[in-house]
């Protein structure tokens, strides 16, 4: 690493505003000798890529948006069988065999014609389709997706499946040629049979319109590729809150990420203690995996009766059957997972009665693994924003940067709600919008159903129309819907209940109000009059808040695209060598808790019943973290599978655990069908040498530099704002290094130390407690073999670099870690090799090896 001192810098205790400027200054000129590299260019598809770094580096992706209209509305996740019309058939709810939601629709024949189906109609133009959707032959001939003219009498596509066990995803397309004489197809769902009493169960239901690109494309993908592409989403449903996580060497979690059986026991981070009254008390971890590719597990030698056995699980969590183990004598294994393998269970577990200690397992992608333990060093970035088709999010100048074309607004009975025109049987209402383009509006009823257009100035057909015109968005409501009469006119705050969940009768249940009769309001499900109201109401309804039904909403183009700056979390770093990189989407960041009392425990994430209002805002998919006071609580216990929670999961804390001084919050993954669609192929850079990562922090350093107000420079300059403690050292003449040997590195040269951190150029002593970021760079001589650099806290190694040089160029390395220190934490920087011989890290003004330790927060 090249650092060339500026001994002309003077340093005291005032700082001002020029402070910033020097101290980038002299970060450029420490690297102006290095190698100039061109940065990486790497695409990412959804879900899990592996990356072959060449050293660490930074990775900078490049999102862009997508929309995702189901027209079938929420029909299509099969919660209810009124959805869909039977023919030869009768069809019920079925919870066990399902893929969304909790319950699939399960057809069963009444005829022994040769086939039985659910259908539904659906407007249509000319355009291409797709059909989708999950179907379980349970004991037709065959079962299939078709899509059928409007009138009944043309099949115009249709996609067939014999016999299969599980839910099975089928899809069927159609073009603008085949559907161009129609304005409605009818989309059947259909078993081919030979007796009554047979059976086809269906989930998951989605009609999609495509580009004439799309359809092409779809000759070249698998049906997995086009599940995934093409997943079931309620509505419509846009890219939501897109995500990077990325991991390297060691996959595995500390054992405080595990479930832990009741007799083990966390001693340290990774050692775990097992007080086995039984055999196959057993521990254990989910890690994703990417089929095809090999994975290497080790652990320090066990003990007789103690073991870990890794086994392979499909997408639904099934156990495929097959699993390696490591046992007693044989501690390290390295596995290719089969096609249909998306994740590993590991297990640490035992097959006699005693006590186990299970310390430092790892688990590595690729057959290498280190000479020593590594633990668990994932880098994240959570980006909280919509990405509509068309959009993209990037970093620019150290701020995340959305380019804004579209805007959804939550049509709730806040607004200025106003009657528009009183149609036979129907009636629409307005309210003003602006900034928007004319005529690009997509309005989701509060069921979720896809509102169709209505042109200005012609009666509706139905109630379920909009439009949206230069000045105000027009809504057609049947007035079986809003229990408005045929001969009542609704004043504004009438129409303002309906958008907050209500519905009018005359005091009779089903009886619309049409001038006579008790004025009674009711949520918009409800079968009786229990809990009605006879005054409007002005807030939403039980519907609303117990999460039954949504607000109407509109998403409408901005006439005038624009930015804005998208709050996010954490930053990606790549380790050097493999990384298993993950795209996603839905991650829900630091959401406010609001933890519900009930018989000896508090709760979160329960489905909203009565004065249980401990639901999260979106249904969850899995819990990140729950935190309290903004630190990670892991004392909560997650339960899924029993029907309670607000999604998949819910958590319970004892009460003598509860804190109710305390703030909890909770980050999270929202159930992607009801929240987001699937995040496109993300383009991304990779810093690939040590000079364009220091670029990269110059950049964000200037950005910091530029927010520093007058105020603050002011308040430092009167002491009364003290600049954060820092430490920057160099060493200015070769150091020779065995071979095979860790050597804490010197550094003879102090350039700067305002906490007095510096001892003896080989320990550095905290002084006052906080959160630091730690950089630690130097450059090998030429030569082969790998080489480290790691970051060791109270003895601990904490942060690690390994690479593998090159034979004709010397080696360049950094490591940097943040961390949080107490006062008399003690901070070292080691080196090691393996190249045969012993080699130098040089020195000099131009070659110096450098470290910095800066506070960088409470």
């Amino acid at each position: 690493m090249a650092y060339q001192a500026k001994t002309n810098w003077q340093y005291d205790e005032l700082v001002t505003e020029n402070d910033a400027n020097r101290w980038e200054q002299g970060i450029q000129d420490a690297h102006v000798q290095l190698d100039t590299l061109p940065r990486q260019s790497i695409t990412l598809s959804h879900g899990l890529n592996t990356v072959n770094a060449p050293r660490a580096s930074l990775l900078k992706p490049k999102f862009t948006g997508r929309t995702l209209v189901n027209l079938l509305g929420k029909d299509g996740n099969c919660e209810d069988v009124g959805k869909w019309t039977p023919r030869y058939c009768t069809t019920e709810l079925d919870s066990t065999n399902k893929v969304y939601g909790s319950n699939s629709i399960k057809a069963i024949s009444v005829d022994a014609s040769g086939t039985f189906y659910i259908y539904r109609l659906t407007p249509i133009s000319a355009k291409y389709y797709l059909f989708t959707g999950y179907v379980k032959n349970n004991s037709a001939n065959t079962v299939g997706l078709r899509i059928v003219s409007g009138d009944g009498l043309n099949v115009l596509a249709e996609s067939i499946k014999p016999n299969d066990t599980n839910l099975h995803f089928l899809h069927v397309s159609v073009t603008p040629t085949q559907v161009a004489s129609n304005t409605s197809v009818r989309l059947d769902v259909v078993g081919w049979v030979g007796d009554i009493g047979q059976a086809f169960n269906v989930d998951g239901l989605s009609f999609y319109e495509i580009t004439q690109a799309e359809y092409d494309a779809l000759a070249t993908m698998t049906a997995e590729q086009i599940a995934a592409k093409y997943p079931y989403v309620d509505s419509v449903q846009v890219v939501q809150n897109p995500a990077v996580k990325a991991e390297g060497v060691n996959l595995l979690p500390p054992f405080s990420q595990w479930t832990l059986h009741a007799n083990a026991k966390i001693v340290e981070p990774y050692k775990l203690e097992l007080n086995a009254a039984a055999t196959f008390s057993s521990s254990s971890v989910k890690i994703p995996c990417k089929a095809g590719s090999k994975y290497t597990f080790s652990c320090p030698a066990l003990q007789s009766g103690q073991k870990y056995e890794i086994h392979y699980l499909d997408k639904n969590g099934t156990d495929l059957g097959n699993y390696n183990s490591a046992v007693s004598g044989a501690t390290t294994i390295t596995i290719t997972p089969p096609t249909n393998c998306t994740s590993f269970l590991i297990i640490a577990t035992n097959n006699q009665v005693g006590t186990f200690t299970f310390t430092n397992p790892m688990f590595v992608l690729g057959e290498i693994v280190p000479d020593h333990f590594i633990p668990h060093n994932p880098s994240y970035l959570y980006l909280q924003t919509p990405l509509y088709e068309g959009e993209t999010l990037e970093e620019i100048d150290g701020q995340w940067v959305r380019t804004k074309k579209w805007e959804k607004k939550v049509l709730d009975g806040s607004l200025g709600w106003a009657l528009g025109v009183d149609y036979t049987g129907y009636k629409t209402v307005k309210i003003g919008i602006s900034g928007h383009k004319n005529d690009t509006g997509m309005v989701v009823k509060h069921d979720g159903k896809i509102l169709g257009k209505m042109n200005t100035g012609t009666p509706p057909n139905n109630g379920d129309v909009h439009t949206l015109d230069v000045t105000n968005l027009y809504i057609g409501i049947a007035d079986t819907d809003s229990g408005w009469g045929e001969n009542y006119t609704p004043t504004a705050d009438e129409i303002k209940a309906y958008f907050y969940g209500w519905k009018m009768n005359n005091g009779t249940i089903g009886t619309m109000y049409n001038g006579t009769g008790t004025k009674t309001w009711i949520p918009i499900t409800a079968t009786d009059n229990t809990g009605s109201v006879t005054t409007v109401p002005t807030t939403p309804s039980a519907d609303i808040t117990d999460k039954k039904i949504d607000y109407y909403q509109l998403h409408y183009q901005l006439a005038t695209p624009t930015t804005e700056i998208v709050p996010h979390e954490g930053e990606l770093a790549l380790h050097e060598g493999l990384n298993q990189v993950e795209v996603f989407e839905g991650v829900v960041v630091g959401e406010l808790a609001n933890p519900y009392y009930a018989t000896a425990v508090y709760r979160i994430n329960n489905t909203p019943v009565g004065d249980d209002k401990s639901a999260l805002k979106y249904k969850l998919a899995k819990f990140i973290n729950i935190y309290k006071n903004n630190l990670i609580d892991t004392s909560w216990t997650t339960i899924s599978g029993d029907g309670g929670g607000y999604g998949n999961y819910r958590a319970t804390l004892p009460v003598s655990r509860f804190d109710p001084t305390a703030q909890y919050s909770v980050t999270y993954i929202a159930l992607p069908e009801e929240f987001t669609a699937p995040c496109p192929d993300v383009q991304a850079e990779l810093t690939v040498n040590l000079k364009t990562t220091v670029d990269s922090l110059v950049d964000e350093l200037a950005n910091v530099a530029t927010d520093v107000t007058a105020l603050e420079v002011a308040l430092r300059n009167k002491g009364l704002l003290k600049r954060n403690p820092v430490c920057i050292a160099q060493h200015t003449i070769d150091q020779s290094i065995v071979n095979q040997t860790p050597v804490y590195l010197s550094f003879n040269t102090l350039v700067k130390d305002t906490d007095n951190m510096y001892r003896d150029g080989i320990t550095y002593t905290c002084n006052t407690d906080g959160i630091y970021h730690i950089e630690f760079g130097a450059e090998w001589q030429i030569g082969t073999g790998a080489r480290q650099l790691a970051i060791e806290v109270n003895g601990v190694l904490e942060k690690l670099d390994q690479r593998q040089a090159n034979t004709d160029t010397t080696t360049n390395q950094n490591v940097s870690h943040t961390t949080k220190l107490t006062k008399g934490g003690i901070i070292k920087f080691r080196v090691y090799h393996r190249t045969g011989g012993a080699i130098t890290i040089k020195g000099g003004i131009n070659y110096s090896p450098v470290i910095s330790i800066t506070k960088v927060g409470d």
